[in-house]
């Protein structure tokens, strides 16, 4: 069972599965919202990823688009036991690594959510 709120327009404002595992609506979201793995910089296409709780599930996480993400097989088990940390800023997921790599633990976007932080448009004009 799950919830589908729409806009009026037909765009996704809020999916929320009332179980653990994400829905296929919720499944079609994040692969249109993250494209792939978004540990920083895998390339492995969304089709590869499961979703993954950013709070975890365990301790009350919410099985819903802002809590969720797409991680590829091997980071979804690698990232816990390394020391990194999923987490939800600006609108997309983001991964703090461990103090071993980072001492300030700043936390690492992929790469291609970069235009969209920066606040770009999406093609820059060719000459000026």
């Amino acid at each position: 069972m799950f919830v589908h709120v729409t806009d009026g327009v037909g765009r996704s404002l809020e999916v929320r599965s009332h179980g653990r595992f994400a829905t296929r609506t919720q499944m079609a979201v994040l692969s249109a919202r993250d494209q792939g793995c978004t540990f920083p910089d895998c390339d492995a296409p969304a089709e590869w990823c499961e979703a993954h709780h950013i709070l975890a599930y365990s301790r009350g996480g919410k099985t819903e688009i802002d809590n969720l993400t797409l991680v590829c097989p091997f980071h979804h088990r690698w990232f816990e036991r390394t020391g990194w940390e999923s987490l939800f800023l600006r609108g997309f997921p983001a991964w703090r690594p461990p103090q071993a790599i980072d001492p300030r633990q700043r936390p690492v976007f992929h790469s291609r959510f970069r235009v969209a932080l920066l606040g770009l448009p999406p093609e820059l004009p060719l000459g000026a």
